[in-house]
């Protein structure tokens, strides 16, 4: 009996393809921290047409948002997200839509405007965390402020709203959000 011959290759790929997309899911980073493991978004193509709705543009915002930092001593995360999305599309604009990497400045972007709570956490090995387990994160809100979906050129949806820590304003030695 003879075997039909199989090419494996594109199986070998797309079998390598999909662990690429979901390992940081698998591979629990959050538990070096002490924390959920951050969003993630392995397919970012609805809505087709139109504006993404508050919930995906708020699932796309953690997805871009929430990640592992600072070399690895520090994981990023948010919580009380709160969006509002403008119905209506407007044109890219390279001057005041500068945090839209890779976008298709062909397609439509929508405003955003929007609070959330960023919390940086640091790594179970930390003196942080030595020094009061479950409490080595620090937070600050995020209030009012204003950003922008869009696609990039593989279609992909991103959200985005631009934020800077301010010292000042960090509440420290806190759990992780849930």
């Amino acid at each position: 009996m003879k075997f039909p011959r199989v090419n494996w290759l594109p199986w070998i790929a797309g079998v390598c393809m999909a662990c690429v997309l979901v390992w940081p899911a698998c591979a629990g980073f959050g538990s070096d921290f002490g924390t959920r493991d951050p969003a993630l978004c392995p397919i970012r193509d609805a809505p087709r047409t139109g504006a993404p709705s508050v919930q995906l543009a708020a699932h796309y915002f953690a997805c871009d948002t929430e990640r592992v930092g600072d070399l690895g001593a520090s994981m990023y995360l948010v919580s009380e997200v709160r969006l509002k999305v403008a119905p209506k599309g407007r044109a890219y604009d390279a001057k005041s839509d500068m945090i839209a990497s890779g976008i298709d400045p062909g397609q439509s972007v929508y405003d955003i405007r929007g609070d959330f709570r960023l919390y940086q956490c640091s790594r179970k090995d930390s003196p942080d965390w030595l020094a009061d387990p479950g409490h080595a994160c620090r937070y600050q809100n995020f209030l009012n402020l204003q950003g922008l979906c869009w696609k990039d050129l593989s279609s992909d949806w991103h959200c985005g709203l631009p934020y800077k820590f301010d010292i000042e304003h960090t509440v420290h030695s806190v759990a992780p959000p849930r």
